[in-house]
C-alpha cells in the first residue's frame, strides 16, 4: 500500500521553489534591462559618431596610438 501524502510537507516545498523561481525571474528581468539599456546607449554613440563623420568637412583620419597605422 502506498504511503499517504502530507499535504502539510509538500505545500511549504512547493512554495520554496516558487520564491527561488520567482527569485530567479526577477534576476533575468533585470539583466535584460540592463542588455537593453546598454544596447540603446551603443546604438546612440553609433549614430553620433556617424554624424560626426558625415558632417565633417574635413578629412579625418584615426591612426592607432600604439603602432601609428591607419585604422
Amino acid at each position: 500500500m502506498s504511503k499517504p501524502v502530507d499535504s502539510k510537507q509538500i505545500i511549504p516545498d512547493y512554495q520554496m521553489k516558487l520564491a527561488e523561481l520567482n527569485r530567479r525571474i526577477m534576476l533575468l528581468e533585470e539583466m535584460l534591462l540592463k542588455k537593453e539599456k546598454t544596447l540603446e546607449a551603443l546604438q546612440d554613440s553609433e549614430k553620433r559618431y556617424r554624424r560626426l563623420f558625415e558632417s565633417a568637412k574635413d578629412g579625418i583620419l584615426i591612426l592607432d596610438a600604439d603602432t601609428g597605422k591607419v585604422v
